[in-house]
């Protein structure tokens, strides 16, 4: 894989990743926890700032590579421009 496919697929699987993670933690939290009306709203606040997390770390993730992506494009562009030839008159018209 090329160097750009290969860290586009690595942010995807570690987004996958996380987001795996966090429902069997959410779900040994409600095994393990004491059944009260509070642990069930700790647990649940809990699960909402893990999948907020993950949430962050792929906007960020995707970010970051969206601006590398771009930032290589123009340099990209910008070596193209430098070696266009340009067309001279030549008196046909």
């Amino acid at each position: 894989m090329e160097g750009r496919s290969a860290r586009a697929a690595l942010y995807v699987v570690a987004t996958c990743a996380l987001g795996a993670a966090v429902s069997p933690v959410y779900t040994l939290a409600l095994r393990w926890w004491p059944r009260s009306p509070c642990a069930g709203v700790a647990a649940g606040a809990a699960y909402v700032a893990l999948l907020g997390a993950v949430e962050v770390f792929s906007v960020a993730a995707v970010t970051a590579y969206y601006f590398e992506c771009r930032d290589s494009k123009e340099e990209e562009v910008v070596a193209a421009h430098r070696y266009r030839h340009a067309k001279l008159p030549n008196g046909d018209a």
